[in-house]
């Protein structure tokens, strides 16, 4: 037996519907708990629009502020292109910075892409938070170069611009052991985190 839910996207987009066919737990009474409900609720049918829907998967992001977490980690929190926005992330998500390395510290200019998962809430309005760990070149000689962007973000000055693209979602949780992943969802019991 399976149990399905219709949660209506976005005010702006009623006409979408999400269907989610979540198995049934037969030791259950109630197999979809309130704590799911409420997280089902709040990414799929809440009244904020998102940056990344509204520009078509992409969105400009100014810094805003960087605080220090240790000696090389900073949470990196940026503004949305709107303050009503909230980023298009759900939890277990991620987004990916887009950085031209400028001219005059190499022959020609490039492009660096990385992923970061943000760690604010998800339906925080106007910004996004970043955790970061910046491979600083020769101080660590698993990365005698340093890492590819981190040098450059720490860099950074306030007010500066980045592009960010996504959301990356190959594995989303939703809760009390409820995950989709690769498109098909999934009920555990029990979870296992490593954290490096």
């Amino acid at each position: 037996k399976c149990h399905f839910y219709c949660l209506k996207s976005s005010a702006k987009d009623a006409k979408k519907s999400h269907f989610l066919k979540f198995p049934s737990d037969a030791k259950a009474q109630n197999p979809i708990s309130k704590l799911l409900r409420k997280l089902l609720l709040r990414s799929l049918q809440t009244n904020s629009v998102s940056a990344l829907q509204k520009y078509k998967g992409f969105a400009e992001l100014t810094l805003a502020d960087r605080r220090i977490l240790t000696h090389d980690t900073y949470i990196f929190k940026f503004a949305l292109p709107e303050p009503d926005l909230v980023m298009g992330t759900d939890v277990s998500n991620h987004i990916r910075l887009n950085y031209f390395v400028p001219k005059h510290d190499h022959d020609d200019e490039f492009l660096i892409r990385k992923k970061y998962t943000p760690t604010s809430p998800v339906d925080m309005k106007g910004f996004v938070e970043l955790p970061i760990k910046i491979y600083r070149p020769e101080e660590n000689p698993l990365f005698p170069e340093g890492g590819a962007l981190t040098p450059y973000l720490e860099k950074l000055e306030l007010g500066a611009k980045i592009m960010a693209d996504g959301p990356y979602k190959r594995v989303q949780y939703f809760g009390d052991g409820y995950f989709k992943i690769n498109g098909q969802f999934h009920h555990k019991k029990h979870v296992g985190l490593v954290v490096g």
